[in-house]
């Protein structure tokens, strides 16, 4: 992209979502571990009739323990998350299985059947999600990259127009430079309404909130909406350029 304008912007989007996307793989395939260890545990079942004396055996942990540990050791092991959640165990619990089930897990004694059902029903929950949010990272950076060759063009022509000696080209020069400069101030217009229906349709797939879009992924980048940043420089680039035309056909006519 021509050095009249940084940059840094796509590049800093391009560079969060390769981060974002590292770490909903990881939290995938933790949550996909848990569900399997989950899934292997025996519950404890109901017992009728009065209870004998119970057997002495060595203590072996019980089936929400299991749960527990199964939690600690894959879904808060992978590798960022100190530095994204950082949250105690049952803080973390809720925020993703939820407080009901959270509840039971710190606060029960026993693996009921019922209990693992939801248990196995919400981790599937937790992959799915983290499947469809990598959909939407996927068609995210498609989208840069095609914008960020688009613009490149628009940007690739707007400097052969500035190539010309501007204030010394003759009117007709001017009137065609005008001309070719107001297609590419329509292409950037039309990029940008593109890129807006696009964010408009991510919102309907209801995994995210309209504000909180930008927050989500481009929370540390100079613009959290990126890509609207670079095509709005871009048009002010244009901008400027027509305004200095209009201002040497003034001066010629």
């Amino acid at each position: 992209m021509s050095s009249v304008v940084s940059t840094d912007t796509l590049q800093a989007a391009q560079q969060a979502l390769r981060r974002e996307r590292r770490q909903l793989e990881d939290e995938r395939h933790a949550f996909e571990q848990f569900l399997e260890r989950v899934r292997a545990l025996e519950p404890n079942q109901s017992r009728s009739g009065p209870a004998g004396p119970a057997p002495l055996a060595p203590r072996h942990r019980t089936g929400l323990e299991r749960v527990r540990d199964a939690y600690t050791e894959t879904v808060m092991c992978v590798p960022h998350y100190h530095d994204v959640y950082d949250e105690p165990y049952a803080e973390h619990l809720a925020g993703e299985l939820g407080e009901e089930l959270a509840a039971a897990i710190t606060k029960g004694s026993q693996l009921h059947p019922s209990l693992k059902r939801s248990l196995v029903d919400a981790a599937r929950q937790a992959v799915s999600v983290r499947e469809s949010l990598l959909e939407l990272l996927d068609d995210e950076a498609a989208a840069i990259e095609r914008a960020e060759r688009e613009l490149s063009e628009l940007l690739d022509e707007l400097a052969s127009l500035l190539n010309q000696p501007l204030d010394r080209l003759e009117f007709n020069a001017l009137r065609l430079t005008r001309e070719r400069l107001q297609r590419l101030q329509t292409r950037c217009d039309d990029l940008a309404a593109r890129r807006q229906d696009a964010l408009r349709r991510k919102y309907q797939t209801g995994l995210i909130d309209l504000e909180d879009f930008g927050q989500y992924l481009y929370d540390e980048c100079p613009s959290t909406y990126p890509l609207l940043s670079s095509i709005a420089d871009v048009g002010r680039l244009i901008d400027r350029t027509l305004a200095q035309i209009d201002r040497s056909l003034f001066v010629t006519t």
